[in-house]
């Protein structure tokens, strides 16, 4: 029991941390919302320690590779899973987007009007 507390208290702090997240927001409500800067800080620290670390491993892994021709097999297979899982992103983007009827006709007009007429405002600002 020791050994799981040492080698995984930060995890078991983490799962803590949101359950407890979790029954606040339960709780109070819209109220919690007070707390809502210190996850924000939260998720920025995550950021700036978790794209430095994801970068130092990889380029460390690379420096170790002893041969080139395995490099460009794995960057070739990297890029290769980008670009499909851009497809796939875009596709899924686009299709949400078509099933789901995000704006009314209606509504495109009068955005257009609007716009129309905030030119019209600007360009006798501007005289």
């Amino acid at each position: 029991m020791k050994n799981i507390l040492k080698n995984y208290k930060e995890t078991i702090i983490l799962l803590v941390s949101i359950i407890i997240g979790g029954v606040i927001g339960l709780v109070f409500g819209s109220k919690a919302k007070i707390l809502s800067p210190l996850g924000d800080i939260f998720i920025n620290l995550m950021f700036v320690v978790i794209v430095p670390l994801v970068f130092l491993t990889i380029t460390s892994s690379i420096i170790k590779m002893k041969s080139p021709k395995r490099l460009g097999k794995i960057m070739s297979r990297i890029v290769i899973i980008f670009v499909i899982m851009s497809i796939i992103s875009a596709l899924l983007g686009i299709a949400s987007c078509c099933i789901t009827k995000l704006v009314d006709n209606n509504d495109t007009e009068n955005i257009m009007n609007l716009m129309n007429e905030e030119e019209v405002i600007e360009i006798d600002m501007n005289i």
